[in-house]
C-alpha cells in the first residue's frame, strides 16, 4: 500500500481490477466557470506561449496602453 500525500477530505476514485484489488486514486475537481482552462486545446495554446517565451520571442508591454497602442 502507498499513502501519496493523501490527506482526510480527499476525493477518491475507485477501481477493482481483475484480480480483486481495489485502486483508489485521488481526483481532483474543476470549477466549472474554469474548466476551459484544461481543455486540450487550450492546453496546446499554454504549451506553445510557454515555449515561446522560453525562447524569447514575444513583445513585453508595461501596460494596457503600451499594448493598444501597439495595434495601431
Amino acid at each position: 500500500m502507498r499513502r501519496d500525500k493523501l490527506t482526510e477530505g480527499d476525493l477518491l476514485e475507485a477501481e477493482v481490477a481483475e484480480d480483486g484489488t481495489v485502486i483508489l486514486r485521488p481526483v481532483t475537481t474543476v470549477d466549472r466557470s474554469q474548466a476551459w482552462f484544461w481543455e486540450a486545446d487550450h492546453q496546446a495554446g499554454e504549451r506553445e506561449a510557454s515555449e515561446q517565451s522560453a525562447r524569447d520571442e514575444g513583445e513585453s508591454f508595461g501596460s494596457g496602453r503600451e499594448f493598444l497602442a501597439s495595434l495601431e
